[in-house]
This record gives structure tokens, C-alpha cells and sequence, in this order.
């Protein structure tokens, strides 16, 4: 899995929402139009042609931006909340014993 940031400039209002919902699918929500997302290395090609498909035409825009793990490592946090994309969460298969 890579993190993505994807900021995007849409000027059409259902448009904006479409690929706000195609995001917000896939990550966290930043600020009103910057999205970072993870996703599984093959899955960024679908999801750069899903928002293509959804912004259409020339006088919109869409940057998806690259976290690699250095980038990552200094990464530096001012105030603000942290991302659920940092929280480590477990999936426990129950017990045999239904316990």
C-alpha cells in the first residue's frame, strides 16, 4: 500500500462532490479539496482514471502526489488532528469458544 495526496481544483459544484465521494472512499479528508488516500500500488492508475472521468474537461485539476516512506519519515505536524490513516487498527477473529 503507497499514501497518496490528491488536491484538486474543480470548478463544476457536482463535480467537485462526485470526486470528493470517489476520494473520500479511498482516505481522509485534509482540508475542502486535499485528500490522502491509500491505496494498493495497481489501484492508483483506476483511481487517477476514475477522477479523470469525473473532472472532465481542461479548466479543472487534479494532482496526485506521491508519499514515499523517506518523504514520509519527515513529515512534520503543526497543530491540527491527527489522521485515522495513522491509527493502527486489529481485526480479532473471535474465539472458538465463542468467548
Amino acid at each position: 500500500m503507497s499514501r497518496w495526496l490528491v488536491a484538486y481544483d474543480v470548478s463544476h459544484d457536482r463535480s467537485r462532490v462526485r470526486l470528493a465521494r470517489l476520494l473520500g472512499a479511498r482516505g481522509f479528508r485534509r482540508q475542502s479539496s486535499l485528500f490522502e488516500c491509500v491505496v494498493e500500488d495497481p489501484d492508483i492508475d483506476t483511481l487517477v482514471r476514475d477522477a479523470s472521468a469525473v473532472i472532465g474537461g481542461a479548466s479543472n485539476r487534479v494532482d496526485v502526489i506521491a508519499q514515499c516512506a523517506a518523504c514520509r519519515s519527515q513529515h512534520r505536524r503543526l497543530g491540527g488532528r491527527d489522521s485515522p490513516l495513522d491509527t493502527l487498527f486489529y481485526a480479532v477473529p473471535p474465539s472458538p469458544d465463542g468467548l
